[in-house]
This record gives C-alpha cells, structure tokens and sequence, in this order.
C-alpha cells in the first residue's frame, strides 16, 4: 500500500514538472498564456489531472489508514491473548513455590529432627 502512495506522489511531481511545449500551429501562439507559458488550455487540464491525484491519493491515506486500524485491532487481540498467558503461568509459579516452599519446611522439620535424634543419641553414648 505505501508503494503506491510513493507512486501517487511520484505522479504528482510528474505532472507539476514544467515541460518545453512545441507548437507547430501558429493559433497555438495565439493562445499562449500570461508570459507564453504555455497554452491557456493546459492550466485546467493539469488542475483536472491535479486533482484527479489528490483524490487518489486521499483514497490511498484512507484505505493506508482502514489497514493500519485492522493492525491496531489485531495487536490488540494479541495482547489481550499474551496477558491471559501471562496470567496463567504467574498462577502456575506461584503453585510451584507454595509446593517447593512447602518442601523446603519439610526438609527443614526432618532436619531439625535429625539433629535432635543427633543429639540425644550423643547425650546416650557419654552416659555409657
């Protein structure tokens, strides 16, 4: 779509160009516009054709612009898709920390009781 806005305005620039004008019929001299530019007929077709580009050129924008909103609205859907993924792998981590937390309180309560088993095993060993 942005090539042919790029074409559009390459058309434009194109069509604004001033161009030597050879006239082999002498009414055409006649006819000359203000300072002999040019034939007072070519200002209204190159108005007409002015125009004609603009109108492409507007219908380009609008259609430029119906494409980049159809992307605003699919991102949108992607992000809303991404923050209910996000979402779930949070609740996903936090049940893997309560299970390994509640792992690690384990370890830690048969440690403790290892070392008191430790402990008192040693107390029975001096006593004999």
């Amino acid at each position: 779509m942005v090539e042919l806005g790029d074409e559009i305005v390459a058309r434009v620039v194109e069509s604004t160009r001033p161009r030597p004008r050879h006239f082999s019929d002498a009414s055409m001299h006649r006819s000359l516009g203000p300072r002999g530019r040019g034939p007072r007929a070519s200002f209204p077709e190159w108005l007409s054709r002015t125009r004609d580009l603009v109108e492409e050129l507007r219908q380009t924008t609008l259609a430029r612009w119906a494409e980049l909103g159809e992307m605003c609205s699919a991102l949108a859907v992607e992000e809303a898709h991404l923050q209910e993924g996000r979402h779930q792998l949070e609740a996903l981590i936090r049940a893997a920390k309560a299970v390994y937390d509640h792992d690690v309180a384990e370890v830690e309560r048969e440690h403790t009781a290892l070392d008191t088993e430790h402990v008192e095993a040693a107390k029975a060993l001096r006593e004999l």
